[in-house]
This record gives C-alpha cells, sequence and structure tokens, in this order.
C-alpha cells in the first residue's frame, strides 16, 4: 500500500485565518473563495472544489497562493478595462468651458479645431494626445465636429431659389404614366 497524498496545501493556521475572515465578510465573490479554501484546506481534492465553484484547479490554487501572500485583500478582484483617464474631472470642466465659451486659455476668442484643442491641452495641463485621442474623447463627451452642408462649386443660390419658388407641373403621382411589364 503507498503512502497518502498530501492534499492541502493549506495549513492549520491558514484555515483558522480564512473561517474568521469569512464570518466577518459581506462580499460574495471574496466569501466564496473563501469557503473553497476553507475546502481545500479540509483536505478536499482541488478537482473536486474547483468543480463545485465551477473554476479550474489552477484558479482555486492560485486563490489559495493569494490569500496566504496576502489575506482577503488580494481575494478581491483586480481591477480591469480601463486606464485611468489623463484628464481629471477639473481639467475636463476647464476645456469644456474653453469650447462652451469659444475661447482659448488665454481668453480670446478662437474656433476650435481638433490640432488646436490638442495643443491648447498640451500647452495647459502637459497632456500630450493625439488627433484622434482628442476627437475621441469630445465624442464620448457628447461634442460633435462641425461639417459644412456640401455645396456643388458651380451652384448658384439664385438658381436654386428660383427652382424652390416656381410650381412644377405634371409632377403629380396620378399624371405620371407607368410602364406596364
Amino acid at each position: 500500500m503507498g503512502r497518502k497524498k498530501v492534499v492541502s496545501c493549506v495549513d492549520t493556521s491558514t484555515l483558522a485565518r480564512a473561517e474568521a475572515d469569512f464570518g466577518a465578510l459581506q462580499q460574495g465573490k471574496v466569501a466564496m473563495r473563501l469557503l473553497a479554501i476553507i475546502a481545500v484546506g479540509q483536505n478536499r481534492p482541488l478537482d473536486e472544489v474547483a468543480g463545485f465553484m465551477r473554476t479550474t484547479r489552477q484558479t482555486v490554487s492560485s486563490w489559495v497562493q493569494r490569500y496566504k501572500k496576502g489575506g482577503v485583500a488580494l481575494l478581491e478582484d483586480r481591477p480591469k478595462g480601463h486606464r485611468v483617464a489623463r484628464l481629471g474631472e477639473p481639467e475636463r470642466g476647464i476645456v469644456t468651458r474653453w469650447i462652451e465659451l469659444g475661447v482659448n486659455p488665454a481668453g480670446a476668442h478662437v474656433h476650435w479645431t481638433i490640432e488646436l484643442l490638442r495643443d491648447s491641452i498640451e500647452e495647459t495641463f502637459g497632456i500630450r494626445y493625439g488627433k484622434t485621442r482628442v476627437w475621441q474623447i469630445l465624442r464620448s463627451w457628447g461634442y460633435a465636429l462641425k461639417v459644412p452642408r456640401p455645396r456643388h462649386e458651380k451652384a448658384s443660390p439664385q438658381a436654386e431659389k428660383a427652382f424652390k419658388k416656381t410650381p412644377r407641373e405634371g409632377t403629380g403621382a396620378a399624371e405620371t404614366p407607368r410602364r406596364k411589364r
């Protein structure tokens, strides 16, 4: 008969600490992770605990190691997603005021372009953005670029005005002949 495999990698002091922390905890995910650590500490196989937690044995093992290293704080979810914005709320308010009032940082009236706004942000706050990123920031704040209405180079405003005012004959739906198929 072979010797008994050591299934638990949790010592008794870690198990006691996990059980005490579990009793004082309010967060669900962290509580479930502590339960997994307690189960492993009670000599439950990693595969069984992982199956119960609907995760992999490597994840459960990672929870145990993180808990040993730093306690409950390391069992919480790590930050995910976006980096912290380089333009904070005060800077955002200043830039928004520039755009709304149509003034530059010196207070002079200006027609904003992406390049001009990018350069003003860099000069004022020391934050360097590309043109595309400035455009994306403005879009996320609810701004849209001014786009001129398309006009043909040979268009005549007088001809357009005269065309709109004169009634056209024979354009009614009843008067237009339809082709038979």
